[in-house]
């Protein structure tokens, strides 16, 4: 269970979030790159982005995993990630992001999309062991408590031999 100061922490990230989201740089947030309002650039980007977080993984290995991503945002990197895994399963605490990457992939059978409260994994994420959890590009935005908390939670959901990658 995530103490209080992880919880008092997600309020905040969860809030200010949210207000990212309404405002009309909604998509500047989740991806500063040149070009972050162009739709060719910011497909581009999310692609060289899944990349990295696939690099040195098998073709073959990955069409078996499992897969877990903390913070997807409004899923950039949903398309790049779910065509080439087993399943794609990924969370925000932002519940307007949330939404638009529900809309966006909801005939993706392999796909699910939850909600976080910005402390753990939400419960419906944690019927199963991921052979791959990533954060791409979240931890650089939340406290040490918070990146803990994470790590935590997603090392006790993480199969045998399985990777966790994430930047800080």
């Amino acid at each position: 269970m995530p103490t209080r100061e992880v919880r008092d922490w997600a309020r905040i990230l969860k809030k200010e979030w949210s207000a990212r989201a309404r405002s009309p740089r909604s998509r500047f947030y989740i991806a500063s790159h040149p070009g972050w309002s162009e739709e060719e650039s910011w497909t581009r980007q999310a692609a060289i982005d899944a990349s990295f977080v696939l690099t040195g993984l098998d073709a073959d290995a990955l069409r078996t995993m499992a897969v877990l991503e903390i913070g997807c945002g409004n899923g950039r990197l949903i398309d790049q990630v779910a065509s080439r895994v087993a399943s794609y399963s990924g969370f925000d605490i932002c519940a307007p992001y949330v939404a638009e990457a529900r809309e966006t992939h909801r005939a993706l059978d392999q796909v699910r999309v939850h909600e976080g409260d910005g402390a753990r994994v939400p419960d419906p994420l944690r019927d199963r062991r991921y052979d791959l959890i990533f954060a791409a590009a979240v931890f650089i935005h939340c406290p040490y408590p918070v990146i803990r908390s994470y790590l935590e939670d997603g090392l006790a959901l993480l199969a045998p031999g399985g990777r966790f990658r994430f930047q800080v």
